[in-house]
């Protein structure tokens, strides 16, 4: 099983083809949304994906595309790592909004500031915490202080996960303003700690969100819109809170696993029947 198309794909593809073994890719969403659309990674990718034996993606949209680009069936089996969350939101937790991952500006990190900004000047005891590491860091740091946000606004960087969970589940709610994602981990996350979020409407992300009642999503990029929907959730985050165990039915691992295994044994089944056959001859 590769994970992703490329480049870990294109490897499986080969020594699929030199010791007669199946293969399975996961798409995972960078392989497909950017690296695919490239002029020859792009041709290597769609080859990889038309000669895989089984193609699963993270992602329902992402399957369509998968789906499109190879010409066959792609199943969604969701990215997701269980959590050990020791604490329980609080009936009223902090006010707060937590973003956690990569600090890059296509994940919408300065979104976020400029929104937050407007935010604050009706909510002033409201904080933001941004958790993760990144190219953009410095000049996220730069620019809370250029903003006088600094009162308000914190990136911490990398943080040990028992200190990510305590933020997480005592925030009104994660944000994940990324302009260009599947169904990333920190959704699932949020899922776990019982911590509505508010999206930006790209990958499967909207549709988890209107399914389960579990947050808000907006225009990705649309930083007037991001302002509303923290607005909003002021007022509905202990409902929306109460929905996301819920979405956990869907996002399950064992629902991955399951797939995965059952791909397994048929491959198992396969190369013992050609064994059989091998031995009859």
């Amino acid at each position: 099983l590769a994970l992703w198309a490329a480049p870990s794909g294109y490897i499986a593809e080969r020594l699929s083809e030199k010791y007669d073994i199946p293969f399975a890719v996961w798409a995972l969403g960078s392989d497909i949304n950017s690296w695919a659309q490239l002029p020859i990674v792009g041709k290597i990718i769609v080859k990889v994906l038309k000669n895989a034996h089984r193609l699963y993606a993270d992602g329902y949209e992402l399957a369509v595309k998968v789906k499109a680009l190879a010409g066959k069936e792609c199943q969604f089996i969701p990215s997701y790592h269980a959590i050990e969350i020791d604490a329980v939101r609080p009936e009223i937790p902090a006010k707060g909004f937590v973003c956690v991952g990569r600090v890059e500006k296509s994940k919408g990190v300065f979104d976020l500031l400029e929104a937050f900004r407007i935010f604050v000047k009706r909510h002033s005891d409201y904080r933001l915490d941004y958790i993760g590491t990144g190219r953009a860091e410095t000049q996220l740091k730069k620019m809370i202080e250029e903003y006088n946000l600094s009162n308000s606004v914190a990136s911490h960087g990398y943080l040990p996960r028992c200190e990510i969970n305590e933020l997480l589940v005592n925030s009104t709610a994660a944000v994940i303003p990324s302009h260009a994602d599947s169904l990333p981990l920190t959704f699932g996350e949020a899922m776990q700690a019982g911590v509505p979020v508010i999206c930006s409407d790209v990958g499967d992300m909207p549709y988890f969100v209107d399914r389960y009642k579990a947050g808000y999503h907006y225009p990705a990029g649309d930083v007037g819109a991001l302002a509303e929907k923290m607005e909003e959730i002021l007022a509905g985050a202990a409902q929306c809170a109460a929905n996301c165990q819920a979405a956990l039915s869907e996002l399950d691992i064992c629902n991955s696993v399951r797939a995965i295994r059952g791909w397994l044994e048929t491959i198992a089944q396969a190369i013992e029947t050609k064994e059989c056959s091998h031995a009859d001859a």
